[in-house]
């Protein structure tokens, strides 16, 4: 019931005294109290002391994690996020706009999972935002030429080690990265059209993780990043029209939950990245 009732209300001032008192008693120190009278009050309250020893220490442990005792624009860190994939991406970006080729800003934030936190701590739309899923396909892909365009057919590629042609776009790796607006969802059938496969589903959080090195929520609209270990390709990038669609400018987390690419240009995104356009979202 203590216990309980620490919880429930933690002490403070008056009440948290006394039992400071009684815990620097049964840590030993007694300032100001000579060796002998030390001696004394030692042995008389140890009993004492012992029985209030663990519901002091409760009572400190309490208070001292109540939230009102942590700044509220403090920024804890994700478990098990691997920068690298951050690290990299800014490097990317701030090497074009250092270039005056674009221009981007960056938000450090509390953690969000979902895209709509992350529209709510960025102060943005929803649709704004370029969610980037992976899927893995049970075979190599070849996408159907028809049903894509080049982003270079709206603005130049400023990125010369991520270029793809059509029509014979083929690639054995098994996995692609697909970006559309946060508002939207992906249909599945669309895509698997698309790709020329009917074994396609999305990639599991270990698979994310081995490929993109991020959790899911943090990962940005770049496969261009990464490499797969068996095939040592490029992870593919196929946009939905609903990212050109929504506005002149995107935002997404950069690799950690903790950390946002935003009002980078539409246009600038295509230039680096250089992606294949389609419609998939419902």
């Amino acid at each position: 019931m203590a216990s309980s009732s620490i919880t429930n209300n933690p002490l403070e001032g008056d009440e948290l005294y006394p039992l400071i008192v009684l815990y620097t008693l049964s840590q030993g120190y007694l300032p100001h109290t000579s060796s002998s009278s030390a001696s004394v009050l030692t042995s008389s309250s140890s009993s004492a002391i012992s029985s209030v020893s663990t519901t002091t220490n409760t009572a400190l442990s309490t208070v001292m994690s109540t939230p009102n005792s942590i700044p509220t624009n403090t920024i804890t860190e994700e478990p098990n996020e691997d920068p690298a994939t951050h690290n990299k991406l800014l490097q990317l970006l701030t090497n074009y706009k250092d270039k005056n080729l674009i221009n981007f800003s960056t938000l450090t934030h509390a953690p969000t999972k979902t895209s709509e936190d992350s529209a709510k701590v960025r102060g943005v739309s929803l649709d704004s935002g370029a969610k980037a899923m992976l899927l893995r396909s049970g075979k190599p892909i070849k996408i159907d030429n028809n049903l894509v365009s080049l982003s270079s057919t709206i603005t130049p590629s400023i990125n010369s080690t991520n270029t793809i042609t059509i029509p014979t776009f083929t690639t054995p790796n098994p996995y692609i990265l697909i970006i559309l607006a946060a508002s939207k969802q992906a249909d599945l059938n669309k895509i698997k059209k698309l790709l020329g496969t009917k074994d396609l589903r999305m990639a599991s959080v270990d698979e994310v993780k081995a490929v993109t090195g991020c959790i899911p929520g943090a990962v940005p609209p770049f496969g261009s990043l990464w490499k797969t270990l068996d095939t040592q390709e490029y992870i593919p990038t196929i946009i939905d029209k609903s990212i050109i669609n929504q506005g002149p400018t995107i935002n997404f987390n950069a690799g950690l939950r903790t950390f946002s690419v935003i009002n980078l240009s539409v246009l600038h995104y295509l230039s680096v990245e250089n992606p294949l356009i389609s419609e998939f979202s419902k």
